[in-house]
């Protein structure tokens, strides 16, 4: 089986691989690539501390076999430092990473999406989001800091919901059977202190907490 080839550039300091957009697309993890890789173009230049291994991990589980890596070392600094920091289109793995549905008919909650994910709302009385798409938004937005505002207790409840729904599916257990439980995994008080508190509570620190909580995976 012939494997396509990527180049992976590195300098004295730090190396990229470089992937064309499409390819992210294809593979569902276009939007899931962090700012600490770079783009030109048409292509992706994948941050070998970070992106480089969701990459390696999609293209296994898609190919059945790792790609194929033709290495291009220099002593003096790329010129890959000077681009541009990545930043995914709207929808560009829409297909493959999420349903981009923000609200469904009421009384489908136990559903299953086509992306794979769950629906939830904030409250009775508002419509059901795709938890996974809306999840994936919070947690780029913190990576990027292109949002500055401060954080809701209604931002990080809608993280720790849709993660709580997950966790509930995976193990078949009901929603409410799950809630206890939920209470000694995730100290929810401590993030809803944290978003509430006064000129605290920005996606950074609240980002932070997420992380060593194990709700977010960075």
């Amino acid at each position: 089986m012939k494997t396509k080839a990527f180049d992976f550039y590195s300098d004295p300091g730090h190396g990229w691989l470089a992937v064309k957009k499409t390819v992210l697309g294809k593979l569902g993890i276009a939007a899931l690539i962090t700012p600490y890789s770079y783009q030109r173009g048409d292509m992706a230049f994948l941050e070998e501390d970070c992106d480089l291994s969701t990459f390696f991990k999609a293209f296994k589980s898609a190919h059945g076999v790792d790609p194929v890596i033709r290495e291009h070392s220099s002593s003096r600094d790329s010129r890959i430092r000077g681009y541009v920091s990545y930043r995914a289109a709207p929808h560009q793995d829409r297909q493959n990473g999420g349903c981009g549905a923000m609200t469904h008919v009421e009384g489908t909650n136990d559903g299953m999406l086509p992306c794979g994910s769950l629906l939830t709302r904030f409250g009775k009385d508002e419509p059901y989001y795709c938890s996974g798409c809306h999840s994936r938004a919070i947690k780029n937005a913190a990576i990027s800091h292109e949002i500055s505002r401060e954080v809701t207790p209604r931002d990080i409840e809608s993280v720790l919901q849709a993660y709580s729904l997950r966790v509930a599916n995976s193990r078949g257990m009901s929603f409410s059977a799950m809630a206890e439980e939920l209470a000694n995994e995730i100290d929810q008080e401590r993030v809803r202190c944290a978003a509430a508190s006064s000129n605290t509570g920005t996606f950074d620190e609240i980002r932070e907490i997420l992380v060593e909580m194990g709700v977010l995976e960075f």
